[in-house]
């Protein structure tokens, strides 16, 4: 499957997990100021696409990260808008059902499990989407999942949910018969907070652009 185009040049408030496909020629700056390790230029010459993530980056441009086909290899970067060709977010992916056309959903457990997910988040009325190796793969066509790869799920909570409620989106129904583990991350308007650690009751580690918080209400932080 080929990547997803996207549409137009990714605007300035592009959200952490969005993907940017980069326009031909342009690469990323690496946060630090030094070159490109030889890695990440291959990576970008193989699938040119970074994912948007939380940071402070200089004045017009975007904080993004750099994926490598070993765990290890993540690099911290920026771009400008001008150098993106389109965008792609995690909810795009799931309102298209993009897994469903994927030639290698009978090897991945982890997105064989979006169906069952996916039925179970829209009947709840969620705005969800996959992230992580998933919602790259599906947005670039890169494979990059393995077998035994998570699922990563981000879920738009602007409003505030009791915990009951955070466990009643993590219920999806048949999962157990899915080897792939569940990560569902809520996204309130602070930042990214783990669903299953706020289901728990107390406090959460909440991923803000100025860095992690401990907090008990991810919303008031």
């Amino acid at each position: 499957m080929e990547g997803l185009s996207g549409a137009g040049r990714a605007p300035l408030d592009a959200q952490p997990h969005d993907l940017l496909r980069l326009r031909a020629g342009e690469l990323p700056e690496a946060e630090a100021g030094a070159p490109l390790p030889g890695w990440a230029r291959r990576a970008l010459e193989r699938a040119p696409w970074v994912v948007v993530r939380r940071g402070c980056a200089a004045p017009g441009g975007l904080a993004v990260g750099i994926r490598g086909e070993a765990r290890r290899e993540r690099l911290a970067a920026r771009v400008r808008p001008e150098q993106t060709a389109g965008r792609v977010t995690p909810y795009e992916l799931a309102e298209r059902r993009v897994w469903r056309g994927l030639p290698r959903l009978g090897e991945i457990a982890a997105l064989r499990a979006l169906d069952a997910a996916a039925d179970h988040w829209d009947r709840l009325g969620l705005v969800w989407g996959p992230a992580g190796g998933a919602g790259f793969e599906l947005a670039t066509g890169t494979p990059v999942c393995r077998p035994s790869s998570d699922l990563d799920v981000v879920v738009l909570l602007s409003g505030r949910i009791a915990p009951e409620e955070a466990r009643r989106i993590l219920d999806v129904p048949g999962r157990g018969a899915e080897d792939s583990r569940l990560d569902v991350q809520g996204l309130s308007p602070r930042g990214g907070f783990a669903l299953a650690e706020y289901a728990r009751g107390g406090s959460v580690l909440l991923k803000t652009a100025q860095g992690p918080k401990l907090t008990a209400d991810p919303w008031e932080a």
